[in-house]
């Protein structure tokens, strides 16, 4: 069987060779191309579009933000082969998989959720469990590949967010698994008794089980070297609280481990094993973030809302960033995934455009009237209220237009934002311009693009 195979980690170099020594020709993608020196047996695709010419494709991205730049930001999933599956293997957010189950099923094109339970060591022994949900009929295709990399497939249903929400209650339970042993052995110790006694009783007794034998172990001996990415697990907390806010259900535990997993991000230890947290004392841990009073449940709200203010901002300045290199490398990938679909452009002088589609067509005429772009973006003023935002940004642009040569525009954008399923977009841009100047007979000495000058009348 032919397989892509996208996003290539520490998981994805202990699965691909389990692969390819069962005969499987493999066509890997990956953003650092480093990641896939030693693979032996491996094709090294160009883009993440390339995978989807293959019968299966698997991908294994760090998160949403990765899926939304590699696959739907630059159009990899719209060029998929019909007769290719598609098996997502990350832990996302049942948003995100709905938003990929849904525009599969307008492309014809078959969705496997399939998330693992298991650390890259036991991927490399074909011993993970995969929790699987999709058509049956491509689950049926899979189910050799699932054979060599799992010891056993559990099916969930054919609607791929079950698989997901799965993964990622399974994954807040381990969390919560680690939180107690690490509580539990501090009360312990505390009366005197060694935690190695303590973690051996009830690991071989009342939790007698992988999860509990493991991270007990990293606890009683301080070893903490990377199985699951602390990062990572931080990120997945996140998930099952973001999943539970619209069905309002308070997942008070997994508040707790969050505090905690933050407070040992902060001291540098998001590239340890997971279960790194729980050697964060909870007197190191703000207060503010673990006591269930009122008062500090209002300052987790205003922590909270501060985080997802600093997120934003980011998420918008990224937004600004990618218009300017999206027009400056006429890359309509890029400038595709930064719009709602009802978004609008207003350039005077250039043209405007009432949606996303219309959008793409100016930015079609624009570049073949202006075939060199360069924008610098300034000084953004950015002002958000909770879903919405807006901003003004200076801007400086050079361009080489066919018919008046180079030409320099500078002005305001006047920028308006939104927040829908989790994802910032441009809402409207509108251009105040504030002067437009021909360059007469100018030209760059130097440099890889040609520029031609305007002779003056």
């Amino acid at each position: 069987m032919n397989i892509g195979f996208i996003g290539v980690g520490s998981m994805g170099r202990a699965m691909i060779p389990l692969l390819v020594n069962a005969g499987h020709q493999l066509f890997a993608w990956n953003r650092n191309r480093e990641a896939l020196a030693g693979l032996s047996g491996v094709q090294v695709l160009d883009t993440p579009a390339a995978a989807f010419r293959q019968d299966v494709v698997i991908s294994l991205l760090a998160d949403d933000r990765a899926v939304r730049d590699v696959l739907l930001s630059t159009g990899a999933l719209q060029a998929a082969d019909t007769r290719c599956v598609h098996i997502v293997m990350s832990t996302l957010s049942p948003q995100l998989m709905e938003e990929l189950h849904t525009l599969h099923q307008k492309l014809g094109v078959p969705l496997i959720a399939a998330p693992v339970f298991g650390v890259p060591a036991v991927a490399a022994n074909g011993e993970l469990n995969i929790l699987a949900a999709g058509p049956d009929e491509a689950i049926a295709m899979a189910q050799p590949l699932f054979d060599l990399l799992g010891k056993k497939t559990w099916r969930l249903g054919t609607h791929p967010a079950q698989a997901c929400i799965a993964k990622i209650a399974g994954n807040m339970m381990i969390t919560q698994a680690i939180e107690s042993l690490a509580e539990a052995s501090a009360l312990a110790q505390s009366y005197g008794l060694q935690p190695a006694a303590f973690i051996e009783v009830v690991t071989q007794t009342l939790f007698a089980c992988p999860s509990y034998q493991r991270y007990g172990q990293n606890i009683v001996n301080g070893g903490y070297e990377p199985g699951f990415k602390l990062s990572l697990g931080l990120k997945d907390i996140n998930l099952a609280l973001d999943a539970a806010d619209p069905k309002r259900l308070p997942l008070p535990a997994a508040g707790v481990v969050r505090s905690r997993m933050i407070a040992a991000v902060a001291q540098g230890l998001g590239d340890k094993d997971w279960s790194a947290f729980a050697s964060v004392p909870a007197e190191q841990t703000p207060p503010r973030l673990i006591n269930s009073t009122r008062d500090n449940a209002m300052n987790i709200e205003t922590v909270l809302a501060r985080l997802d203010a600093l997120e934003s901002r980011a998420a918008i300045e990224s937004l600004i960033s990618a218009y300017a290199n999206a027009f400056d490398r006429m890359d309509s990938g890029l400038l595709h995934g930064i719009w709602h679909a009802d978004a609008t452009l207003d350039l005077p002088g250039f043209g405007s455009a009432a949606s996303r589609e219309d959008i793409m067509r100016m930015a079609d005429n624009s570049w073949q009237q202006m075939p060199h772009m360069h924008h610098w973006m300034a000084n953004p003023l950015i002002d958000i209220d909770g879903d919405s935002a807006t901003a003004t940004v200076a801007a400086d642009c050079l361009f080489q237009d066919i018919e008046k040569g180079p030409v320099q525009v500078s002005g305001l954008y006047h920028d308006s934002f939104a927040r829908r399923d989790g994802q910032w977009r441009f809402l409207s841009r509108r251009f105040e311009l504030h002067y437009l100047t021909p360059l007469l007979n100018w030209t760059p000495i130097a440099g890889s693009e040609g520029f031609g000058a305007i002779a003056k009348p």
